[in-house]
């Protein structure tokens, strides 16, 4: 009796221990597939805005950017231990493309299999110039790019993307397809604009537009929409100093070719500028060249809306 008794309660405990180990594990792997994400990686702040505003309110997307928000332009950037950490976590890796990120050579190397996304696949650059979003109708160009590309890559890869947090992949597809066209309604209504300043500044300026100086070549794509005429880029960085020799240089000719217009960024000092526009007819401003910000999707907007003051400002005296 006692030996029958013993058997029956060593296998209900037998019975208990495995379904506990099976509720485990069931928990486990639910947990797991309610985690998975795809998870992309944006080399610096223009791309990351385009995947922030394609991903809003999709959350089977962990989007991470590779630089900090205000890192900038990626001249010269040297990649991290961190940043590399993050690649190798990542199943697609956005780029602005146009030989902007000059590390990108060592991410194939290193990394062969990571799915890369250029936004400037098919965007003929303006004078090997890389900094194409600054021209809004490129900009849609390069969601468009990174839209058809992440619908090819979850195409592509259906049978391991399928059910996200009970998102489907037709569903990902839908949200992402409906996203990219709020956004570029949103961007093309900023082209509106540029096309009316442009319109106004041409017919004022007839055959001859006054030209303008440039010290950093993100604005040449805003410059060449409106059809301003750059006569100089002076390439400035925050390694970049002009002697005084320079700087007197190019006061001659500001003022022999009767340039107008001096455009700097916000991320560099106006201080150059503001000498010349001390000794020249030439006015300065400063444009926001969309590099650097606080991460919110509304963060192109606002800059080109205030680019768009800026312009009236300077053109046409308004502001």
């Amino acid at each position: 009796m006692k030996r029958k008794l013993l058997i029956i309660l060593l296998l209900m405990v037998f019975i208990t221990a495995a379904a506990a180990v099976i509720i485990a594990i069931t928990r486990d792997s639910s947990s797991d597939k309610e985690e998975a994400k795809l998870k992309m990686v944006s080399t610096f702040y223009p791309v990351y805005l385009i995947g922030i505003n394609l991903f809003d309110n999709l959350d089977v997307v962990e989007l991470k950017s590779l630089t900090d928000l205000d890192t900038g332009c990626l001249h010269d950037y040297q990649l991290t231990s961190q940043d590399m950490k993050n690649i190798s976590q990542a199943d697609i890796l956005v780029i602005n493309g146009g030989g902007m990120e000059a590390f990108l050579q060592d991410i194939e190397a290193n990394y062969p299999d990571l799915t890369i996304i250029d936004a400037s696949k098919g965007i003929e650059l303006y004078q090997d110039n890389s900094h194409v979003w600054l021209d809004p109708a490129l900009y849609i160009k390069q969601i468009e790019n990174v839209r058809d590309a992440v619908i090819s890559y979850l195409e592509s890869n259906s049978s391991e993307t399928v059910a996200y947090k009970n998102l489907d992949l037709t569903k990902i597809r839908q949200k992402v397809t409906e996203n990219a066209e709020a956004y570029i309604g949103r961007i093309k209504e900023i082209d509106l604009q540029l096309e009316e300043i442009k319109e106004k500044y041409l017919a004022a300026a007839g055959k001859n537009p006054a030209k303008a100086v440039i010290f950093h070549d993100a604005f040449a794509y805003i410059a060449k929409r409106i059809g301003m005429p750059v006569a100089y880029s002076i390439p400035l960085d925050h390694d970049t100093s002009l002697s005084a020799e320079e700087i007197a240089a190019i006061i001659d000719d500001v003022n022999n070719d009767e340039i107008s217009y001096l455009f700097t960024e916000e991320q560099y000092s106006d201080s150059i500028a503001k000498r010349i526009e001390a000794e020249t007819a030439a006015r300065a401003y400063i444009i926001d060249s969309a590099v650097t910000g606080d991460g919110s999707k509304e963060s192109y907007i606002e800059a080109m809306e205030k680019n768009i003051k800026v312009l009236e400002s300077a053109l046409f005296n308004q502001g």
